[in-house]
Protein backbone atom coordinates (compact mmCIF):
# COMPACT_ATOMS: atom_id res chain seq x y z
CA UNK A 1 0.00 0.00 0.00
CA UNK A 2 1.69 3.58 -0.66
CA UNK A 3 2.13 6.11 2.03
CA UNK A 4 -1.58 7.34 4.01
CA UNK A 5 -3.64 3.96 3.24
CA UNK A 6 -4.90 4.49 7.13
CA UNK A 7 -8.41 4.80 6.04
CA UNK A 8 -9.03 2.16 3.41
CA UNK A 9 -6.68 -0.08 4.65
CA UNK A 10 -8.77 -0.60 7.87
CA UNK A 11 -12.17 -0.51 6.02
CA UNK A 12 -10.68 -3.37 3.76
CA UNK A 13 -9.33 -5.08 6.95
CA UNK A 14 -13.45 -4.99 8.60
CA UNK A 15 -14.80 -5.75 5.35
CA UNK A 16 -12.50 -8.89 4.05
CA UNK A 17 -10.98 -10.20 7.08
CA UNK A 18 -13.86 -10.14 10.12
CA UNK A 19 -16.84 -12.23 9.75
CA UNK A 20 -19.70 -10.39 9.35
CA UNK A 21 -21.40 -11.43 12.35
CA UNK A 22 -18.71 -10.12 14.23
CA UNK A 23 -18.08 -6.86 12.13
CA UNK A 24 -20.49 -5.11 14.90
CA UNK A 25 -18.64 -5.56 17.86
CA UNK A 26 -15.42 -3.42 16.05
CA UNK A 27 -15.07 0.18 15.35
CA UNK A 28 -13.66 2.14 12.92
CA UNK A 29 -11.91 5.46 14.35
CA UNK A 30 -10.92 8.58 12.78
CA UNK A 31 -9.04 11.31 15.08
CA UNK A 32 -6.35 12.85 15.03
CA UNK A 33 -2.82 11.86 16.14
CA UNK A 34 0.70 13.20 16.37
CA UNK A 35 2.92 11.28 14.83
CA UNK A 36 7.04 10.09 15.42
CA UNK A 37 7.60 13.86 13.77
CA UNK A 38 5.83 15.21 16.39
CA UNK A 39 3.10 16.64 13.96
CA UNK A 40 -0.56 16.29 13.98
CA UNK A 41 -2.48 14.31 11.32
CA UNK A 42 -5.49 12.87 10.80
CA UNK A 43 -5.88 9.00 10.78
CA UNK A 44 -7.50 6.00 11.07
CA UNK A 45 -7.45 2.71 13.42
CA UNK A 46 -9.72 -0.18 14.44
CA UNK A 47 -10.49 -0.69 18.00
CA UNK A 48 -12.14 -4.22 19.40
CA UNK A 49 -12.52 -5.58 22.81
CA UNK A 50 -10.50 -3.30 24.27
CA UNK A 51 -7.34 -2.93 22.03
CA UNK A 52 -6.59 -0.69 19.21
CA UNK A 53 -5.22 -2.46 16.09
CA UNK A 54 -3.03 0.14 13.28
CA UNK A 55 -2.14 -2.06 9.93
CA UNK A 56 -1.62 1.13 7.87
CA UNK A 57 1.64 1.69 5.95
CA UNK A 58 2.19 -1.98 6.50
CA UNK A 59 2.68 -1.52 10.25
CA UNK A 60 1.08 -4.20 12.37
CA UNK A 61 0.32 -2.70 15.75
CA UNK A 62 -1.81 -3.77 18.50
CA UNK A 63 -2.15 -2.27 21.88
CA UNK A 64 -5.16 -1.66 24.26
CA UNK A 65 -7.03 1.09 23.23
CA UNK A 66 -5.92 3.32 26.49
CA UNK A 67 -2.48 2.41 25.71
CA UNK A 68 -3.00 3.56 22.07
CA UNK A 69 -4.27 6.45 22.22
CA UNK A 70 -2.26 7.85 25.14
CA UNK A 71 1.25 6.96 22.54
CA UNK A 72 -0.48 8.61 19.42
CA UNK A 73 -1.92 11.41 21.69
CA UNK A 74 -5.44 10.84 19.55
CA UNK A 75 -7.62 13.67 19.92
CA UNK A 76 -10.85 14.47 18.35
CA UNK A 77 -11.96 10.46 17.81
CA UNK A 78 -15.04 9.68 16.58
CA UNK A 79 -15.53 5.58 16.51
CA UNK A 80 -17.86 4.07 13.58
CA UNK A 81 -19.84 1.02 13.70
CA UNK A 82 -19.82 -1.08 10.27
CA UNK A 83 -22.70 0.35 9.69
CA UNK A 84 -22.20 3.54 9.80
CA UNK A 85 -18.95 3.22 7.85
CA UNK A 86 -21.13 1.45 5.26
CA UNK A 87 -23.72 4.53 5.45
CA UNK A 88 -20.47 7.13 5.17
CA UNK A 89 -18.72 5.49 2.05
CA UNK A 90 -21.74 5.64 0.20
CA UNK A 91 -22.96 8.71 1.48
CA UNK A 92 -19.21 10.81 0.54
CA UNK A 93 -18.02 8.07 -1.85
CA UNK A 94 -14.57 7.87 -0.22
CA UNK A 95 -13.33 5.83 2.49
CA UNK A 96 -12.31 8.89 5.12
CA UNK A 97 -12.24 10.86 6.41
CA UNK A 98 -15.57 11.93 7.08
CA UNK A 99 -17.14 15.20 8.69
Amino acid sequence: MSPGDCYEIHVRFLRDEVDKFEQDDWLVCHGTVTNASGQSVAHCWLEHNGYAYDFSNGNRFEFPVDEFREITKARDVTAYTSEQVSVNIIKHGHYGPWK
